[in-house]
């Protein structure tokens, strides 16, 4: 096992059970009576002392509306009321997922302690990102970027970027679709899953039908569109549809596909 394999099998139980305490506000006693376990228990828990079995954790993962795949993502698509959404900053405002993905690749190249040294010295709670209802402003991820000389190459991201990543990106809600189109319909449906910088269109003719992602995030747009961009293209070509992709310019993507070789339902 490479040590990007051993990195990508990470339990991430603990940093999950903490950041949901933390979201639904609280204590250690609370939430060890919630999934019926003494709080010393519980503590070793979330401190990663004590490993649980598989049965407890659908237990709670049941208790707390979670999604089963948690530990191994380290993601949680918590289902929360709209009003327990994190701040947004103005327009140019994305959804935490993008920067959790950021994340999970910087710190399997390295640049883990740069990270949590830029999120501590910015006062951003390292678990916020972790929780599929909250967003985050460009502004934060352009700093970060910045900081670590990487916001003019998106080629970055996109050439370490693994199967886990683009499924988080994109996600999960988005990818159950039945149809070909499925994937495209849901974005163009749920302008606020990714946040509010991007738009999402989509059109048919008689004979094609054209989806369209924009952006007017000058900052870090070019960024979020391209992993974008490789995600759904990767995504779609597993049923290897005839797909052409053209970048019309840095911040919108163009993805058509022929009709008569590709079937809308």
């Amino acid at each position: 096992m490479t040590n990007n394999e051993q990195k990508n099998s990470q339990n991430y139980l603990p940093e999950v059970i903490r950041t949901v305490r933390k979201f639904w506000g609280l204590k250690q006693s609370e939430i060890a009576e919630k999934l019926n376990v003494n709080q010393s228990t519980y503590s070793k828990i979330e401190r990663g002392l004590v490993s649980t079995s598989a049965e407890r954790w659908l237990m709670f993962a049941h208790v707390l509306n979670l999604n089963f795949d948690a530990p191994l993502t380290g993601f949680i698509e918590v289902q929360a009321p709209d009003n327990a959404k994190g701040p947004c900053g103005g327009t140019s405002c994305y959804s935490g997922r993008i920067f959790f993905v950021l994340q999970r690749i910087l710190n399997r190249e390295g640049y883990n302690s740069r990270v949590q040294v830029f999120l501590k010295k910015n006062n951003i709670d390292p678990d916020y990102f972790r929780i599929n209802h909250h967003y985050v402003s460009s502004d934060v991820i352009h700093a970060l970027l910045t900081e670590l000389s990487l916001i003019g190459v998106p080629g970055f991201f996109l050439n370490k970027m693994n199967s886990t990543d683009r499924e988080l990106l994109i996600g999960k809600d988005v990818l159950r679709s039945k149809s070909r189109w499925g994937l495209f319909d849901t974005l163009a449906s749920n302008p606020g899953h990714l946040g509010k910088s991007f738009d999402f269109k989509i059109e048919h003719t008689f004979d094609s039908a054209r989806f369209t992602m924009s952006t007017t995030d000058q900052k870090v747009g070019p960024v979020m569109l391209a992993l974008l961009n490789e995600a759904i293209e990767s995504e779609m070509m597993k049923s290897k549809p005839d797909v052409l992709i053209k970048s019309k310019s840095s911040c919108d993507t163009l993805i058509r596909f022929d009709i008569e070789k590709v079937v809308l339902s």
